[in-house]
Order: C-alpha cells, then structure tokens, then sequence
C-alpha cells in the first residue's frame, strides 16, 4: 500500500514503512540551497509507539511516526516536516494517507486489515 504527498512516498509492507522522498518538492529542495537532507528511511511496524497527523492552521498536514530515539519536534515546523520520520501530505485529498494509517494501526496491533484499505479488483 503506498501514498503519494507533497513530502514524498509512504509504502507500507506487512513488517515495516519506508518513507521515500521523491517529487516535485525534493527536486525543489535540490535546487534551492535550504541545506534539508534528503534521507529515505524504514521504520518496523513493531517499532512504531504513535502515528500522528499533524495539522497546521496554515500549513500543509505532515504525518509523523514516532518511535523510541525518533528525532521528534526540531522546534518548527518545517524541521519536523522534514524529519527522516515525517512525510508532508496533500493539500486537498489525503485519504490515501489515512487509509495507510488504518492498515498500519491494524498491522501494529496484529488485526487484520481493515475492508476500506483493501483495494477493489
């Protein structure tokens, strides 16, 4: 299961997440000399203390995993909108991404997945 936002790719396999930063905003980043990594990373489910959704007034939503020695809030909110754990969301349709959340809670609590993240064939 994947989605696609602003900050990148979220893929959710049956054990782990990979956050991958790709799109139009990372080739942005690459040419602007803001000095923000461009860290792809995994974090296993069983790993995982929180899932949060962070929802800025002004800004665009991020989703954050948090887990022990996570890098958590670097004091604003673009540093935590990049962080290696964090993945900024759409401006408009993010329910891909809440989709992922539900199956990822189902995963990391051993139930199984629930009938609206099952794709229709």
């Amino acid at each position: 299961m994947e989605a696609y936002g602003w900050g990148g790719l979220i893929a959710l396999y049956p054990d782990r997440v990979e956050i991958r930063r790709v799109g139009f905003l990372h080739i942005v980043m690459d040419v602007l000399p803001l000095h923000i990594p461009r860290v792809d990373s995994s974090i296993f489910l069983d790993t995982i203390t929180a899932i949060e959704v962070i929802r800025p007034l002004t800004m665009i939503e991020f989703v954050r995993f948090n887990y022990a020695g996570d890098p958590g809030n670097h004091g604003g909110y673009w540093a935590s909108a990049f962080a290696d754990n964090a993945v900024m969301m759409n401006l408009l349709d993010n329910r891909g991404f809440y989709r992922l959340i539900e199956a990822a809670n189902a995963l990391r609590r051993g139930q199984p997945l629930p009938e609206s993240t099952i794709p229709i064939r």
